[in-house]
């Protein structure tokens, strides 16, 4: 006893009706995340990677929706550390310093660089630092006022 336009409506408000349950289906799976768990919060990149690949295996989202989830960006998840490159820079360093004792960290960079090394000062610096190879700044002494 229903028109053709009636039918038509009809199935178009069911069509409404799946796409929105959907919806709601993917907003309750992002909700039941980490929050009804009382644990530590995320703050390193490596526990942000924990809480995301966390959603991804046991809640079944993607990595998109578990970051989007987490507040945490998809760049973090997917970076991966490179190791570590300043083997190099370390023996120059102390190869450096063990033939030039007194000179500080601005005279060792110039050094570096005339040997035609590519590091930057910060890099230089950062391994120098490490190295605990950083001298102590002297005063300058001042002598007593004389009194004529």
């Amino acid at each position: 006893g229903m028109e053709a336009a009636d039918v038509r409506r009809l199935k178009e408000l069911e069509d409404e009706n799946n796409r929105l349950k959907r919806m709601y289906a993917e907003l309750a799976l992002e909700n039941t995340g980490p929050e009804g768990r009382h644990h530590k919060k995320a703050l390193s990149p490596d526990d942000k990677r924990r809480v995301v690949t966390a959603l991804t295996q046991e809640h079944g989202l993607s990595q998109r929706r578990a970051c989007q989830a987490a507040g945490v960006a998809r760049s973090v998840v997917r970076y991966r550390k490179q190791p570590d490159r300043d083997d190099a820079v370390i023996v120059l360093l102390q190869e450096l310093v063990e033939r030039y004792p007194e000179r500080g960290f601005g005279k060792l960079f110039e050094l570096i660089r005339r040997r035609g090394m590519p590091w930057n000062h910060k890099r230089v610096w950062r391994v120098y630092c490490a190295l605990k190879l950083n001298l102590r700044r002297k005063g300058k002494r001042r002598l007593p006022p004389r009194e004529p």
